[in-house]
């Protein structure tokens, strides 16, 4: 009897990388999850910002977490400071034996044109 004990391979790309303008809209973003395990249960798992540029929920909506939700949008406004805002999308893969794995893709809004 042969034992799985390899994590499933979790691959994450985002359609959107940059958010610009930064013109405090909401911008829909979708994920491409890629895996090899076809069978691995998949799920988002977070969006977490660098920084709050206003409350979470105006920030991130449309996010159904704990399912294989790959839509969502993202409030693209700056960060106070030089920093740029950055948004970390993770998602979660749990295959047959219970191996877990995950990944994460960001998007970022640039404090000016310069830094996307």
């Amino acid at each position: 009897m042969i034992i799985d004990t390899a994590a499933p391979a979790l691959n994450i790309r985002l359609n959107k990388k940059t958010l610009w303008p930064a013109n405090n809209k909401l911008v829909k973003v979708t994920a491409r999850v890629e895996m090899e395990d076809a069978l691995s249960k998949v799920e988002l798992l977070s969006i977490t910002p660098s920084a709050a540029v206003d409350r979470y929920e105006s920030m991130v909506q449309g996010a159904d977490f704990g399912t294989f939700d790959t839509e969502f949008k993202l409030l693209a406004k700056k960060a106070k400071g030089e920093k740029p805002l950055i948004y970390t999308i993770t998602f979660r893969a749990i295959d047959q034996a219970g191996n877990v794995s995950e990944a994460s893709a960001t998007v970022t809004v640039p404090h000016d044109q310069g830094e996307k």
